[in-house]
């Protein structure tokens, strides 16, 4: 199942696409990969996975679609405020958890916005 949302979702999505940006010479695909895709992390060897494939079908696809104009970037946020994290953050506290990032915080709705604007 986190394949199918983190990995399949995003080929099928591009796939679906792609026939219109070819078409129209030019345009951008931006996906939500991880810092677990580059760096990886204890007990989420299915997401990390997961992400590590979008990480890598970005890559090869940007690529692929450089003779039409097309860029393919993956953004790799680490920590944020989520649904899935809540658990975590609610077991190890948010201040452990914000201790290991750079911003010694744990990111939120409004730190994400304009990467993808």
């Amino acid at each position: 199942q986190v394949m199918a949302v983190n990995l399949n979702s995003v080929y099928y999505v591009t796939k679906a696409l792609l026939p219109t940006l070819i078409e129209r010479n030019g345009g951008r695909i931006i996906n939500i990969a991880s810092i677990a895709s580059k760096v990886g992390a204890r007990y989420t060897a299915a997401y990390t996975a997961s992400k590590h494939g979008v990480l890598g079908l970005t890559r090869s696809l940007a690529l692929e679609m450089i003779p039409y104009w097309i860029t393919v970037n993956a953004i790799c946020p680490g920590f944020f405020k989520t649904k899935m994290a809540a658990v975590l953050i609610e077991t190890l506290g948010e201040d452990k958890m914000a201790a290991h990032a750079p911003l010694k915080r744990i990111g939120d709705d409004e730190d994400f916005g304009d990467l993808v604007d």
